[in-house]
Order: C-alpha cells, then sequence, then structure tokens
C-alpha cells in the first residue's frame, strides 16, 4: 500500500484483499463453515454453488466433496457431484471423499458414493482399502455395506510398521469381536501372514484379547508356540513365547 497498490483490485473472480483478508482471519478464528443462514445455506454450500473450488482447498485443505462427506450433507454431495467433482480424486496422501466417508463410519454416505461409482477396493498411497479403513475405525456398518458390494476381504496395505497387514489382522488387534466374525463369514483368511510372519491370531494373543483368540481359533486359526518382540534393549530385541491353549 506505501507503493500506491490498489486495494479494491479484483480478481477474476471478483474477491478482493479485504475480502480475502476476512476469510482468513474468521477461519483462523474457528468460524464455522457449516452454519446455515435463514435460507438454510452455509458458507461451503455458498461457495460450493458459485465454483469457488480453489478457494475452499486453499483455505480448508480439504475439498469440497471431503467436507460435505464428513458433515453427512447428501444434499451437497449431490450437487459436487452434478457439477463435475471426483468421488475417487485425493487428497496428497491419495485419501478421497470415499475414504473419508468410511473412516468416518457415515453409512448413507458411503451409500450414495457407491451409486455414483466410487470405486469399492481404491487404496490410498499407503495401501489402505476402504475397508480397511472401516475396519480400523470399527465401523460395522460402513464394513457390511463394503463386503456387501463384493469389497476385496483380504486386500493387504502397508502402513508404517503394518506391512502386509489385511482388514483380519486389523479387526484382531483391536479386539473387535463382532465385526472379526462379520469378516471371518465373508472368506477372510484366518492364516494370512503379514510381513513379519504374523497371523490374526498373534495380534488379539500379544493384546489379551480373549475372544478374539477364542473365535479365530474356532474359525481354523493354528495354534502353536511363536516368539513376539517387545521390546529393544542395547544387545537386540527381546522376546517373549506365547502359546495359545484350547
Amino acid at each position: 500500500m506505501e507503493h500506491e497498490a490498489d486495494v479494491n483490485f479484483q480478481m477474476n473472480n471478483g474477491m478482493t484483499s479485504i475480502y480475502i483478508a476476512c476469510q482468513k482471519t474468521l477461519l483462523t478464528y474457528k468460524a464455522d463453515i457449516n452454519k446455515c443462514g435463514e435460507n438454510g445455506w452455509s458458507p461451503l454450500l455458498v461457495a460450493s454453488n458459485f465454483n469457488h473450488y480453489n478457494e475452499i482447498v486453499e483455505y480448508l485443505c480439504e475439498t469440497p466433496l471431503h467436507i460435505a462427506c464428513e458433515n453427512d450433507n447428501a444434499d451437497l454431495v449431490k450437487l459436487l457431484l452434478k457439477h463435475g467433482d471426483s468421488i475417487n480424486s485425493g487428497d496428497e496422501n491419495g485419501f478421497t471423499s470415499f475414504h473419508k466417508a468410511c473412516s468416518e463410519g457415515i453409512s448413507n454416505i458411503v451409500e450414495l458414493l457407491i451409486k455414483e461409482n466410487a470405486v469399492i477396493n481404491l487404496p490410498d498411497r499407503s495401501g489402505r482399502t476402504p475397508l480397511s479403513i472401516a475396519c480400523q475405525s470399527r465401523c460395522k456398518d460402513v464394513v457390511e455395506i463394503l463386503l456387501k458390494h463384493r469389497a476385496e476381504v483380504n486386500k493387504a496395505a502397508q502402513v508404517d510398521s503394518k506391512e502386509g497387514w489385511t482388514p483380519l489382522h486389523v479387526l484382531s488387534a483391536s479386539g473387535s469381536t463382532d465385526i472379526t466374525e462379520i469378516l471371518l463369514q465373508n472368506n477372510a483368511i484366518v492364516y494370512g501372514e503379514d510381513q513379519n510372519r504374523h497371523t490374526p491370531l498373534h495380534y488379539p494373543t500379544l493384546n489379551n484379547h480373549a475372544d478374539t483368540i477364542e473365535l479365530l481359533v474356532r474359525h481354523g486359526a493354528v495354534i502353536n508356540n511363536y516368539e513376539v518382540q517387545i521390546s529393544s534393549t542395547s544387545t537386540g530385541p527381546r522376546r517373549r513365547k506365547y502359546c495359545v491353549i484350547q
């Protein structure tokens, strides 16, 4: 401004510098992007309706479709899809709006996106499929929906130290017996090994989930002695032997 910049200059989309400054300041103070006016329209819906897509992504670090799915806003999801938003486009981590709906357990949005041709087995960049993500969040209804639509029950992911974990590995580690049983009824491989050669039975044993152990054994998990790493010392990892007893 000291060099006579035009403070009222308008960009092609009509926004001025004061408009942008107000947006950023309001968001800094946690303005509610979903608060609706008398006409029932939220700021996100207004911005999406007028195609201010780039501004939404810049200020909120998510696509409008991600946000609409997270907030269980079916009308906005339909509007965004009508205007060309892609269900199968992900963020920098490959996390799509479909992944978001699965992780939040929003079953009606999951059903809607499937009807709009969401890719059921599309992995994010770490290899997690929608089914694996739903299992990680323990979203039973979403798991059932995905399996109904032929999600790959034995698809392995590559997540941090959990290389090769299938959805059954994920659930066995958490002790979620009700969802674990659903996977087993849908042909989950009970003896499949991850890259550390651990089967799903390894993890409930380590975490003392007795009900999950019993369930896996009932479905054919191999009962045997094996070792698990429990900590590291200056001389190397210490190991403890476990035996699963029927």
